[in-house]
């Protein structure tokens, strides 16, 4: 086995890990950027043609936001976990890194779960907030 061939595991591993530690916190930080966002310009410019189900424009808008970027860091979670199991046992090509791994599989998915909360909690508020404008 070339070198090359050795260093591909390691490389996609290290890109999991990366992703399941930081795919919860960035995907908190778009979400709070966004819907402070929406809110702001949803609020001053009202979008009284968009309405579906009885829900204004911009609540419609921050749903829109919500649901993908709560599924990123809930994806961002779950690998975590299942990061946090392959790293038990790292396979025979040298994909897995040891104590570091567990290390950050386990940061990953208590940040990924409380980010991941954070989107759901900061979400309600801004429903009925925006349901008013």
């Amino acid at each position: 086995m070339n070198e090359a061939t050795t260093q591909r595991p390691q490389f996609r591993w290290r890109l999991k890990l990366a992703f399941s530690l930081l795919g919860g916190p960035l995907a908190w930080f778009l979400h709070l950027f966004l819907a402070w966002f929406l809110a702001e310009w949803g609020c001053l410019r009202g979008f009284p043609a968009l309405s579906v189900f009885g829900l204004g424009g911009t609540v419609v808008l921050l749903v829109v936001v919500t649901i993908p970027l709560t599924a990123i860091a809930l994806a961002a979670t779950m690998l975590s976990l299942q990061m946090m199991r392959a790293a038990e046992e790292p396979p025979a090509d040298g994909a897995g890194l040891g104590q570091s791994s567990r290390f950050t599989a386990r940061t990953g998915a208590v940040t990924g779960g409380i980010f991941t909360a954070a989107i759901l909690f900061e979400s309600i508020p801004l429903l009925f907030y925006l349901s008013r404008c």
